[in-house]
């Protein structure tokens, strides 16, 4: 990965839209110091989308938070790294400067409509309000941009005037969609945006923020547990663990051959229709504890290919083929489906959508 740009340098044209370089963030508690995000290396360009998935506490959403920064105060720090977003550090933006990019250029689709939606306001003025404040729109332009959104998503625009504890736990998710799309953003931050929706309604979303990327060349941020979403909508995929990116790879050859155990694991985990195994082949143990994270590879305790080296040194993310980045002692470059020499070249892998929790 190239160095990144200082803050307030302007972007080539070849560099990514988003790039994340060796971030770490921990969570101070009166229990003890977390460590949420470490050493994590992440980028996106123009019109990509990019899934990122893993367990539940792998630091996703974090990740997220960062980004946008708004990592709870006196609690969430950022430690190292940069954020570095069309060319501007993020993490040395001063807050007024932030409030031009969140919402504008950056948008973020939360995972609780119930918290990140106010409940004294109608959801007109909420949406109307981030449309006057980035378009610069008048009230009644705004008004009649507010209904076309709702029914983007599909809401009746007669609901406009209505509080969000009048609409179900789906139409709020959709509501936090229509705002977050409102602006047409060249970064858009979806954190599991589909899983209070039925399977229509998801269809229909996923299509819109597909037809973004087309219309606008917008960027997505994919967070979710649905590998079966990932395939369908994503171009690459990262996989998280213990708060860095372990393997990056376009979504076809990651489905195809992955090369961490860890992915391997995860697609073990799921049914396999095509198969003849009687049962899954979950992963051992749990993921380790953030506030006692193991001195080497974060994954060596429940790795069942475990060398001595794994238990000292901490692996580095290294390129195994065009495009395929590994975070594993074990990865070769030679590495790749059919040759038997891949980390997962006999995880007999299919390509079938799951959930990864």
């Amino acid at each position: 990965m190239e160095k990144n740009p200082a803050a307030g340098a302007p972007i080539a044209v070849d560099r990514p839209l988003l790039d994340i370089a060796d971030l770490s963030v921990e969570y101070r508690t009166f229990d003890g110091v977390v460590s949420a995000v470490n050493g994590l290396n992440l980028s996106i360009g123009a019109g990509e989308n990019l899934g990122l998935v893993g367990e539940t506490g792998a630091g996703k959403t974090t990740t997220a938070l960062t980004v946008l920064k708004l990592l709870p105060p006196r609690v969430g720090f950022v430690t190292g790294g940069r954020v570095v977003f069309e060319g501007r550090d993020l993490l040395r933006a001063p807050e007024h400067d932030m409030q031009t990019v969140r919402g504008n250029r950056i948008s973020m689709i939360f995972q609780n409509p119930m918290t990140s939606l106010n409940p004294v306001f109608t959801v007109e003025q909420q949406i109307q309000g981030v449309l006057m404040q980035h378009q610069h729109l008048s009230k009644e332009e705004a008004k009649e941009r507010v209904g076309a959104m709702l029914e983007l998503v599909g809401i009746s625009r007669r609901r406009a005037l209505e509080y969000p504890h009048q609409f179900s736990g789906g139409m709020r998710q959709r509501v936090s969609i229509a705002i977050a799309l409102s602006c047409n953003p060249k970064l858009l931050i979806a954190d599991e945006p589909t899983t209070a929706l039925d399977v229509t309604i998801q269809a229909q979303v996923l299509k819109l923020m597909n037809d973004l990327k087309s219309q606008f060349n917008t960027s997505t941020i994919m967070i979710t547990h649905d590998l079966g979403i990932v395939a369908e909508n994503c171009d690459t995929v990262a996989v998280m663990y213990a708060g860095t990116v372990v393997e990056r790879a376009p979504v076809k050859d990651l489905f195809e051959d992955p090369r961490h155990p860890y992915t391997v694991g995860l697609f073990g985990s799921l049914p396999d229709p095509d198969s003849t195994k009687e049962r899954l082949d979950p992963i051992p143990g749990s993921p380790p504890d953030p506030m006692a994270l193991p001195a080497g590879c974060h994954f060596a305790p429940r790795c069942r290919k475990k060398r001595p080296e794994c238990d000292e040194a901490r692996p580095v993310l290294r390129q195994t083929a065009a495009g395929h980045y590994v975070m594993c002692h074990l990865a070769r470059e030679d590495a790749g489906a059919g040759t038997g020499t891949g980390v997962g070249a006999d995880a007999g892998v299919s390509s079938a959508g799951g959930d990864a929790r």
